[in-house]
């Protein structure tokens, strides 16, 4: 379907077709200049100086992927691009000092706030030393170097930056310059290899600290029990100056060192927790759970996976009182049983469990009693493409390399995707902490199938299983009712209709052509569509219906139309070739018309003034157009004056004087 129809017509139908209806791969040839405002660029080949204009103004978040050289295209892209706010280049060759001078020279992306410059390959040794010498006051910065990171310590980045997130290693000298970054709210670092307790405590100063990602690298982790304790506490006086008083949002995994003695700190220090992710803190121990479990009352989102073997008995007997406003929670490779899990889920309805992958737990009710489900049957990527946006919810899962965004492609460009990109899973957001659970019960068979290679794969795992695999079955074009068919062909332009809609099937065919869906219609009538009497039947058929109506005629219409349209309110008249001949049949056949486009009218002679602009004519005529005539124009007007048309709009164009 044609770009414009998706937009305005199918994306109307159902949130679901709204969401399929955003696929960007759908979206080939459009014509959007000055209007976009979000721009996604998959660039292969050379043809970036041909593909984009010379501005669009208006564009303020750019997301630039896989460019596999942008060396000849730097200046086109900060000329092209001005008013740039978020600026995504997430994986571009060849970017280096010089390149990242001529990105951002002192007077390019004045506006830009938020920066994303990971790539795969190459890191430059001096990034932050050219971002901060045009002294740019960016917000947010996401990076997978660490090169010179103290650059931003003089410059106005120190002071504006709210949100950092490093996909590195971080290096000795590096956690120091990140303590110095005070106005912090979100940070984000791949790993603290070798990170020492000295070195982990330079973080004590970012107080207003609300969301930290830290994967500690299991046995390489060097923080001791005391260390990490230490890290979870506040002081007893000006406790508000320091990390973690307002800590909300915490994912801290494989750290062997996260013993009771941290879970004691943490509780006690930071009550306030919404989000946490503890997976793979496998020497955290029954009781620390139970510190955690009887102590955050205002949790709401919990991963406890990848604890080796942990019972997680504090789960067991869970009472009303313990986490009481949790809605989610993650429990992938331990050794709980699954039905405690479904105990704890019938007690609490409302709580979304996953225990593996692809699955939340999830029953029917037969001979009222619930039944356990195998399998989840629900629209895994309706929900979780629904719920990602929330904040907090990134903290749920473990840091995959994932395929977000590329499910719809094929396993090589899968894999590609696979080594560039790093996400969270399963993200849930607050509305269904009220839901009926219709995703969770919904018969998979009506909804079609799933996109391949969703993420939701287990780290290490090449493909699912078979028993992870959800059953899929193929919507057909059998299983849906004709009053569904008609509500949705509605929204469909009348062009897909007769082109393609009408050749899905006879019974489809025979609900294309129902008259109510043609409203604003064009016909073409040539010696083809008269020889076959397809425009005749077609007009006689919607008759009733059409209130915008477009004619092309290429020869004499006078047969072709029905006595009356009567509803017909918007009528274009394009190339007749005898408009002296129809003039009568054109004034009966359309009575209610309010506003009329004459346009390359031939033979527009006494007859047809007289007839058309009658005082009986067109009577609620208030707009008129007219183009391209080959008679003078002012015999029109004077006809218009004579019987007296309170036109509100006139339009004349290429006429004669």
């Amino acid at each position: 379907m044609h770009p414009v129809d998706l937009v305005n017509g199918v994306s109307k139908v159902s949130k679901r077709w709204n969401a399929l209806a955003k696929t960007p791969s759908l979206y080939r040839y459009v014509r959007a200049r000055k209007h976009v405002r979000k721009l996604c660029v998959v660039y292969e080949k050379d043809v970036f100086f041909d593909v984009f204009p010379d501005c669009m103004p208006n564009v303020t978040f750019l997301d630039i992927a896989y460019f596999p050289d942008l060396n000849g295209s730097a200046e086109k892209l900060v000329e092209c691009f001005p008013s740039v706010q978020v600026l995504k280049i997430s994986d571009v060759s060849n970017l280096d000092d010089s390149l990242i001078k001529r990105l951002f020279p002192s007077d390019s992306f004045k506006n830009l706030r938020q920066l994303d410059c990971s790539s795969r390959d190459v890191k430059p040794e001096n990034f932050f030393g050219q971002l901060c010498e045009t002294e740019r006051p960016l917000q947010s910065l996401h990076t997978t170097t660490t090169e010179n990171l103290r650059a931003m310590l003089t410059s106005p980045i120190r002071n504006t930056l709210t949100e950092l997130s490093i996909s590195e290693y971080l290096k000795d000298s590096s956690y120091a310059a990140i303590g110095q970054l005070t106005n912090l709210k979100k940070l984000s670092i791949f790993s603290s290899l070798y990170g020492t307790d000295e070195q982990l405590m330079q973080f004590k100063t970012l107080s207003k600290l609300e969301h930290l990602h830290l994967d500690c690298c299991g046995e390489d982790c060097d923080f001791s029990y005391e260390g990490v304790a230490e890290f979870f506490e506040l002081p007893s006086e000006n406790a508000e100056n320091y990390f973690p008083y307002r800590l909300k949002h915490l994912l801290f995994t494989d750290c062997h060192p996260f013993h009771l003695e941290a879970a004691n700190a943490l509780v006690k220090s930071c009550p306030q927790l919404i989000s946490l992710n503890l997976s793979r803190n496998c020497y955290m121990g029954e009781e620390g759970l139970s510190v955690l479990v009887k102590n955050l009352r205002n949790l709401r989102f919990l991963d406890l996976s990848w604890l080796g073997e942990m019972r997680c008995d504090a789960l067991r007997n869970l009472t009303n009182d313990d986490m009481p406003k949790l809605q989610f929670l993650e429990l992938h490779r331990t050794k709980i049983s699954e039905k405690i899990l479904w105990a704890l889920n019938l007690k609490r309805p409302n709580l979304i469990i996953s225990n593996k992958t692809d699955y939340f737990i999830n029953w029917n009710v037969q001979n009222g009693n619930p039944r356990l489900n195998k399998v989840f049957g629900g629209d895994l990527n309706s929900v979780l493409n629904d719920l990602a946006e929330v904040d907090g919810f990134c903290c749920m899962g473990e840091t995959m390399w994932s395929l977000v965004d590329f499910y719809g492609f094929n396993n090589s460009f899968m894999q590609l995707c696979k080594e560039m990109t790093q996400t969270k899973l399963l993200p849930f957001a607050p509305k269904y902490r009220y839901s009926d659970k219709r995703y969770r019960f919904t018969d998979r068979g009506k909804h079609g199938c799933e996109p391949m290679g969703y993420p939701t794969l287990d780290l290490g795992d090449d493909e699912r299983s078979d028993d992870s695999r959800p059953a899929a079955s193929q919507l057909t074009k059998k299983a849906l009712p004709d009053v569904v068919l008609l509500n949705i062909f509605k929204y469909i332009h009348p062009i897909d209709l007769v082109n393609g809609i009408s050749r899905v099937s006879k019974r489809w065919n025979a609900l294309a052509k129902t008259p109510s869906l043609y409203r604003f219609v064009r016909v073409l009538i040539n010696k083809k569509s008269t020889d076959s009497e397809s425009a005749k039947k077609f007009l006689e058929r919607v008759k009733n219906f059409i209130r915008k109506l477009c004619m092309v005629c290429e020869i004499n219409v006078f047969d072709v139309f029905p006595e009356c349209m009567p509803n017909v309110t918007f009528l274009d008249i394009t190339s007749f070739p005898d408009t002296s001949r129809c003039a009568d049949k054109l004034m009966s056949c359309f009575p209610s018309v309010e506003e009329l486009i004459l346009s390359d009218i031939k033979n527009f002679d006494e007859h047809a003034l007289s007839v058309l602009f009658s005082k009986n004519a067109f009577k609620r005529l208030r707009r008129l157009h007219f183009a391209n005539f080959e008679d003078e124009a002012y015999k029109v007007i004077e006809k218009l004056c004579e019987c007296e048309r309170r036109l509100q709009f006139l339009s004349i164009t290429n006429t004669a004087k």
